[in-house]
């Protein structure tokens, strides 16, 4: 990316030759003949340097550099004064200003040019300071909505063990045998309990994803059967809220060189995903195409849910991303996506997702047959 540097001096010869010069030096150069006019060029052009005559009619530099410095985009760039005053007192004025240097006219090219270089330098430095310090701040935020999230998330089905194990402890002490009724308290607990481990799975498995430390494990397998097993899986779950499964899977399908574990918890993984953001009732499909020509399998899982908006295309294969909407981050941790994203990657594929807010979303992997 070019530097943009600003000159506003109101002699005409000294604005070209200041021109020529930087150009050459590969900076991005606007010129502006009086302070007000300056101003004007700052606000909209945001340069990394500005280089400003002391003495101007109407508004002079110091004039220029107090208003420069109490503007909202114009604070934080470096100005260098270009003076023919060599007194003390213009110097500290010109600091008070809000200046961060000077340069004396007539001034030496070379003495310009390194100026000119350090301020830039100290700029860009200055910018990713920023940049790194505002990503501080969002991951300081993650952090906490996942704490937050966790705690929330583990409790719940802690709640349900414990109460359940109280239950169950008061019927064996004071009536006997269980019943029915205690063998589905039972089943609630175990499936509380593998909440649990879930979201204890997912954090440790992105975390040696990220590291390369999730060992892979590659074999020939049948794809169509392990992702028929994945819909048998999600079956009783799909059918307790209503949803309608289409299953566009062939029974006849190319086999392919794959880790057959991860390819399995990355399908459960999106239809799982497909059901938390879908009304009850809706609809959930898994398809596979055969793309052999192009020595790839594709497998799509498609969703009549609430949709992804566009701006967050991208965002929702990154680590804790929940989006902006409080009533749909609180259906998961995410964690999920991301741990799709590295394992398909880690298997030598790719995913990404189609959507359209409000008109369902389509997960798409692709993965080399060998």
């Amino acid at each position: 990316m070019t530097d943009k540097i600003l000159i506003i001096d109101d002699e005409p010869d000294i604005l070209e030759s200041l021109e020529v010069m930087l150009e050459k030096q590969g900076y991005e150069v606007s010129t502006a003949l009086s302070g007000f006019e300056g101003l004007e060029i700052a606000k909209e052009g945001s340069p990394d340097l500005i280089l400003l005559d002391v003495m101007m009619p109407e508004m002079d530099g110091f004039e220029t550099c107090k208003k420069l410095r109490a503007g909202f985009r114009t604070k934080a760039i470096p100005v260098l004064l270009l003076t023919a005053l060599h007194d003390a007192d213009s110097k500290v004025k010109g600091l008070d200003a809000g200046a961060d240097d000077f340069i004396t006219k007539p001034f030496n090219d070379a003495e310009l040019k390194a100026r000119v270089r350090a301020f830039v330098r100290t700029k860009r430095m200055r910018d990713e300071l920023e940049e790194n310090y505002m990503k501080l701040k969002e991951l300081e935020q993650m952090r906490d909505l996942l704490t937050h999230t966790m705690v929330h998330d583990l409790k719940t089905p802690l709640t349900s063990i414990k109460g359940t194990i109280s239950v169950l402890m008061d019927q064996l002490e004071s009536k006997g045998p269980l019943g029915p009724e205690h063998i589905k308290l039972l089943r609630t607990a175990q499936h509380s309990s593998d909440k649990i481990l879930s979201l204890i799975q997912d954090i440790l498995d992105v975390s040696r994803m990220e590291e390369k430390k999730l060992p892979v494990q590659k074999k020939s397998i049948s794809i169509s059967q392990v992702a028929q097993e994945c819909l048998d899986t999600i079956m009783p779950l799909a059918l307790q809220n209503g949803f309608t499964i289409h299953n566009a899977v062939p029974s006849s399908f190319p086999h392919i060189i794959t880790d057959e574990e991860i390819f399995r918890r990355v399908l459960i993984n999106l239809l799982g995903n497909s059901m938390k953001f879908t009304d009850r009732g809706g609809k959930i499909s898994l398809e596979l195409n055969d793309l052999s020509s192009e020595n790839q399998i594709e497998c799509v899982v498609e969703d009549s849910g609430i949709g992804i908006p566009k701006e967050n295309l991208e965002k929702i294969f990154d680590k804790f991303f929940q989006g902006t909407n409080p009533s749909l981050s609180r259906r998961g941790q995410g964690l999920g996506l991301s741990f799709c994203r590295l394992a398909v990657e880690a298997i030598g594929g790719r995913i990404w997702a189609e959507s359209e807010e409000g008109k369902g979303s389509r997960f798409i992997i692709r993965l080399p047959l060998s």
